[in-house]
């Protein structure tokens, strides 16, 4: 990826990390990205309540106040995580899916540290849809599994901050990049 390229990507999440954040993106940048240049995309609108799968608009239900968690419901995809901290002995269920905390490793995520937990979820409608979330930064990462294949689709956190982060949105605070002669010197690209 070259110098140019590089510094978009990185003052675009700059740019975003200091926005109320109503809307989250996921992007799959694996299918087609070259070709149709945008990546494929998961989209959840929690102001509007909406999904946006693909091209597909699905209705999208969030969690009532009153409920011990923060979580959305919509046609193909479903998410909930505990409104306190999870750790790897966490367990829960809501509108029938069930949720279980299969792992925790440390991740980095434009130079930020965090605790992350890798959540299985299994449901009538689907067979295991992964999630890698972090109490502080909130969804990160879905993986949604194909019925009866070892197809994997991935789908990244876009924005500083993902669905259920804990920390307020301005207070992500990627590391600048290194200082140089040559604003891409650090980033080992070229001009």
């Amino acid at each position: 990826m070259d110098c140019l390229k590089r510094l978009a990507i990185l003052s675009t999440f700059a740019l975003s990390a200091g926005s109320q954040a109503a809307v989250f993106h996921y992007d799959n940048f694996a299918l087609d990205s070259e070709r149709w240049v945008l990546p494929d995309s998961l989209v959840v609108n929690t102001e509007h309540l909406w999904l946006l799968a693909g091209d597909e608009e699905h209705s999208l239900t969030l969690c009532q106040g009153s409920q011990p968690l923060t979580c959305f419901t919509s046609g193909p995809l479903s998410f909930a995580v505990p409104n306190s901290p999870i750790d790897l002995t966490s367990e829960w269920a809501i509108n029938g899916s069930s949720y279980k905390v299969a792992s925790e490793s440390t991740i980095e995520i434009m130079g930020v540290k965090t605790a992350a937990f890798r959540i299985r979820s299994a449901s009538k409608s689907v067979e295991r849809t992964e999630f890698l979330y972090s109490n502080e930064l909130g969804l990160v990462a879905i993986d949604l599994f194909s019925k009866g294949s070892t197809r994997v689709t991935h789908y990244t956190l876009r924005e500083p901050l993902g669905f259920g982060a804990s920390r307020p949105n301005n207070s992500f605070k990627p590391n600048p990049l290194r200082s140089s002669r040559h604003p891409c010197g650090s980033l080992g690209g070229s001009a």
